[in-house]
């Protein structure tokens, strides 16, 4: 069993050779079969990637409102102080 799942990943090969061929395959978009669910590695990636665009796009929201927020109120506290000077 575990030469068959050898000669089946391609393990069995020089790192070269398997470097080489994962290479090519990841080329053309084929990244293999994931071991854990045995589906396509390109179809796990494409159900995930929608939530990593949810999660990039709240992070820059709350970035860029508390960086505004944050940058008004150390512009008010400046010139605050700058007028008491």
């Amino acid at each position: 069993m575990i030469q068959r799942l050898k000669k089946d990943y391609g393990f069995d090969q020089p790192i070269p050779i398997q470097y080489l061929r994962w290479l090519g395959r990841a080329a053309t978009g084929n990244l293999g079969t994931s071991i854990l669910t045995g589906r396509a590695v390109t179809g796990e990636l494409a159900s995930s990637i929608s939530n990593t665009f949810i999660l990039a796009i709240a992070a820059s929201l709350v970035g860029f409102t508390l960086g505004s927020l944050f940058g008004r109120l150390q512009a008010i506290t400046r010139e605050a102080g700058s007028i008491r000077s």
